[in-house]
């Protein structure tokens, strides 16, 4: 009964040292927190989830001006969920900085022709959405429904869950473990005489704007913590060595 019970202990012991092991994602996968943030021009601790910076993750995608401005070291993206929409963080925000968000939610735009839902989060309070009609707005007009707050080097962004219900994607639904397949984005600009289109994709930009021409990473909309079933996972993995062992134990006896 002894050694029954220490093999038992050793492989739930086992079982959770799995399931906790960190496993490595792409750069273009970017995950959301399940929260609704407070839209106050501040980042709050355990508001958003992980921070991801532009100058690690980013691409040039097209410059103009004799002096090219370079990626801005200090600005980072960080995101958070709930049923009515998405929240964007931005991180070192300033004047010249168009911030924006490139999505094809459920991949429905696949007409090789056709640009992606294109988002500028708006400094005068709103988010526009450009090339697609939704539930929340016409195409290239002011999302009503939308927030951008602006704080001491901080955008805070919402964009609703109607901005995603596009043509053909009508019933589109935030929910854990989504994968929204988008591209975060920046127009930085210099005094008007220099600019930077910078984005988050591992795969890079193949110089054009339509779908085919934009290789979309992801952001995964995360479980509400605890609301997994991981632990269940170690649970009934232990369960199963346990009646196998007593079954074994059976046998021979």
């Amino acid at each position: 009964m002894k050694k029954f019970l220490t093999i038992a202990i050793t492989l739930v012991v086992l079982a959770s040292l799995v399931c906790m092991m960190p496993v490595s994602a792409a750069t273009n996968a970017l995950t959301a927190k399940a929260n609704t943030p407070t839209l106050d021009g501040k980042i709050d601790a355990g508001e958003y989830g992980e921070a991801y910076f532009i100058k690690d993750l980013a691409g040039a995608g097209w410059t103009k001006g004799d002096n090219k401005a370079a990626t801005p070291e200090n600005i980072s993206y960080a995101f958070a969920w709930d049923a009515k929409g998405l929240y964007i963080a931005v991180a070192g925000y300033y004047a010249d900085l168009n911030p924006q968000l490139n999505s094809n939610p459920n991949g429905v735009i696949t007409d090789a022709t056709k640009q992606g839902l294109f988002f500028t989060f708006g400094a005068g309070g709103k988010v526009t959405q450009h090339n697609h009609a939704s539930k929340a707005a016409e195409a290239n007009k002011p999302i009503e429904s939308s927030q951008t707050v602006i704080g001491d080097g901080v955008m805070e962004v919402f964009i609703p869950v109607e901005a995603f219900q596009i043509a053909g994607n009508e019933n589109f639904a935030m929910e854990a473990g989504h994968k929204l397949l988008a591209i975060p984005a920046g127009h930085y600009s210099k005094n008007n005489d220099a600019s930077l289109f910078s984005y988050f994709c591992a795969e890079g930009w193949t110089g054009t704007w339509t779908v085919d021409g934009i290789n979309f990473g992801t952001i995964e909309l995360l479980a509400v913590p605890g609301a997994n079933t991981g632990d269940f996972g170690i649970i009934a993995l232990a369960f199963v060595a346990l009646s196998s062992i007593a079954a074994k134990k059976r046998k021979d006896a």
